[in-house]
Formats: C-alpha cells, sequence, structure tokens
C-alpha cells in the first residue's frame, strides 16, 4: 500500500467514526504526497457532503474526475451533489455519464428516477 493510500484509508476510519474534520486532514495529506491519487479527492469530497459543503465537495470530485474521469461512482456523488444545489440539468448529466459507463449503477439509476419523478409532478 502507498502512503497516499494509507491515508485515505486512515481518513475513511476517522470519517465512519464521526471525526470529519480529522479525516479532511488525512485527505489533504494525501492529495499533497499523491496530487494523482483520485481516491483522496473522493474522500475528501465524502467528507465534504456529509459536513453539508456541497459546493466544495462538488469541486473535489470534479478534481477526482480529472485524475479519473470514468468513475461512476464519482460521478454519481458529483450528481447528488448537483442535486443539494438545485441544479438539476447537471445533476441528470451526471447520473446519466455514470450510468453510460456502468448502466446498472443502482444509486445512479436511483438518483436519476428521483429527479425525472420530481419533474413530471
Amino acid at each position: 500500500m502507498n502512503p497516499a493510500s494509507a491515508m485515505v484509508e486512515l481518513g475513511r476510519l476517522l470519517a465512519a467514526r464521526g471525526k470529519i474534520t480529522d479525516a479532511m486532514k488525512c485527505y489533504s495529506r494525501a492529495i499533497e504526497m499523491d496530487p494523482e491519487y483520485a481516491s483522496a479527492y473522493q474522500g475528501m469530497g465524502d467528507a465534504l457532503y456529509d459536513s453539508g459543503s456541497y459546493w466544495e465537495a462538488a469541486s473535489e470530485y470534479r478534481d477526482s474526475l480529472i485524475v479519473e474521469p470514468a468513475n461512476p461512482d464519482t460521478l454519481t456523488s458529483l450528481g447528488m451533489c448537483y442535486v443539494k444545489t438545485k441544479e438539476y440539468a447537471d445533476a441528470r448529466a451526471s447520473f446519466m455519464h455514470a450510468l453510460e459507463l456502468e448502466p446498472c449503477h443502482l444509486e445512479a439509476q436511483r438518483a436519476l428516477a428521483s429527479i425525472d419523478r420530481a419533474k413530471a409532478a
């Protein structure tokens, strides 16, 4: 396991225990160690999302997608940020892209259906 990966894993453990600030420090350190490690940006995005910082989380997810553009989980997470910030067209595009990459991605399917139901109502 490389050092950046170890920091991300530590961040995930801390986040699971509700220590979001400490987790963000780990993700930040991992990004410093290896700016090409997409999971570090994903972890930071998850921590920011969980703390209600949706704009900042979206930025981290976009950074992750620069490194790893074909990640349906990251695209779905980005889409969820767009839902929270009421950018529904961007959310729909993110979910659709995730489903192009992985047609059976359950979370993207559910989120897309939710947006479509809300538009129909």
